[in-house]
């Protein structure tokens, strides 16, 4: 994973994803999230999740 938002995430991959493909991403203290992939480029895919998901477990609380 290179980065993710409430919307959806970009991860780099060795797999073979196309636009539309159905994806499932596991973050730790909740349950898988459902998303479709957006755009593919390279080795580097973006999807959007079906339902916007709360990024407030994984924030540290520092705004350095």
């Amino acid at each position: 994973m290179l980065n993710i938002s409430e919307s959806g995430f970009m991860a780099e991959t060795d797999g073979d994803f196309e636009i539309g493909s159905r994806v499932w991403l596991m973050l730790p203290g909740r349950e898988r999230a459902n998303a479709v992939v957006r755009w593919v480029a390279g080795d580097k895919i973006g999807a959007e999740f079906a339902d916007p998901i709360s990024l407030e477990p994984f924030r540290t609380g520092g705004d350095d």
